[in-house]
């Protein structure tokens, strides 16, 4: 029985169900030789593992028609400061490239999701806040 996400329906995906079978508990031991051939495996798997869970990810987000990057400024601006979130806190608490939040925040405001306004002490930066039309993505 598949589980189903209350608030839009979508399956949800088990992190444990992509995982499962992955790496034995042999291949995990710490034992084994820096040169083994199971720890050479693990860039491979942990790509293989990261795709799986990126594609969960886009499946129980694709009833918003956000992108992955659009939908975690979303997520991250709806749990933050109702104040507003600077660029700088955004672009930390995705791990990311201060460019490539520039231009995702851009694209987003030209969508109506989300608008910049003046910070109340710091010239130089702006509060992001998240729209109406940005909270029904959610």
């Amino acid at each position: 029985m598949a589980l189903l996400c209350v608030k839009c329906k979508a399956e949800i995906i088990p992190v444990r169900t992509i995982c499962l079978n992955i790496m034995s508990k042999d291949e995990l031991s710490e034992d084994l030789p820096i040169d083994a051939p199971e720890r050479k495996r693990l860039p491979l798997l942990l790509r293989r593992s990261w795709y799986g869970l990126n594609q969960a990810f886009r499946r129980s987000i694709s009833h918003a028609g956000a992108t992955p990057d659009q939908f975690t400024v979303l997520r991250t601006l709806s749990e933050g400061d109702p104040a507003g979130l600077t660029q700088s806190e955004i672009t930390r608490s995705m791990s990311s490239d201060p460019n490539t939040v520039a231009s995702l925040l851009e694209r987003m405001e030209k969508n109506s999701w989300l608008e910049r306004k003046p910070h109340e002490t710091d010239r130089r930066a702006n509060r992001i806040l998240l729209l109406p039309t940005g909270k029904e993505k959610l």
